[in-house]
């Protein structure tokens, strides 16, 4: 549990971090690969989760599809031995994008609201994928899907791997670049430049055998020092999440 004057401290951490830029650009021009060179990752965001783990995290957008792009320091390099998509932020390395679809939902609200979601990219049984969590669904068919632990439940309405989603990955020996691509229609999203939205980066670091996660990192929210609960790993925090800027 933590205090209102360490979460007003994170709010305020959280405010006076540049913003994540939403870049737009043209249709075809990023070529999903593992290769960055497309991309001016001059423009990404920095996380540091310490002991020289480092990420760098860049966004993009087209007509059709939402981008995104890690590149990122570890170790045991994107390995993740879980078997259940939707718990592969348990179960090793993980990469993830939260965001506010709607615009308009208010911005200190404490839960999750219809248009918030969470997508998490990893490996399962060797293939990348990417998960999409909707606490509140937006309409159509759900897949709901129960988180629990003896600290509590979170209940979302629709927890499902994104199939029409494309993933790449290219590991070194002590990092690795996963680059993704996102059909706007997909997520409900249609980013319009100079708007704002809410949201986070972040990375989820695994043991050196890829059996677990150890750690948790984002941007904005710094309330993540958890890692041994499903439901506190698994819930949305939006109250944490900071400005995303479309260009």
């Amino acid at each position: 549990l933590y205090s209102s004057a360490a979460s007003d401290v994170y709010k305020r951490q959280a405010v006076e971090l540049p913003p994540i830029r939403l870049r737009k650009g043209a249709a075809g021009q990023i070529v999903v690969d593992g290769d960055l060179k497309e991309w001016d990752m001059g423009a990404a965001v920095t996380i540091d989760a310490g002991a020289g783990r480092r990420a760098k995290v860049a966004l993009a957008y087209d007509e059709t599809n939402l981008y995104v792009a890690f590149d990122v320091l570890d170790d045991s390099p994107m390995l993740n031995s879980g078997k259940d998509f939707a718990l592969l932020f348990k179960t090793g390395d993980a990469c993830d994008l939260y965001l506010a679809t709607d615009p308009s939902a208010d911005a200190k609200r404490t839960r999750p609201v219809a248009g918030d979601i969470r997508l998490l990219f990893s490996v399962m049984e060797n293939r990348p994928v990417c998960v999409l969590y909707e606490a509140v669904t937006r309409g159509g068919e759900r897949a709901m899907c129960l988180f629990t632990s003896p600290t509590g439940a979170e209940v979302f309405d629709r927890v499902v791997l994104l199939k029409e989603a494309r993933v790449a990955i290219k590991r070194t020996k002590n990092a690795y670049v996963l680059e993704a691509s996102v059909p706007l229609s997909a997520l409900q999203f249609s980013p319009k430049p100079g708007a704002t939205y809410r949201g986070d980066v972040g990375v989820i670091y695994s043991d050196a055998g890829g059996s677990r996660n150890v750690l948790r990192a984002c941007y904005f929210n710094k309330e993540t020092a958890i890692v041994n609960d499903i439901p506190t790993e698994a819930r949305l925090q939006p109250q944490n999440w900071g400005m995303v800027v479309v260009e």
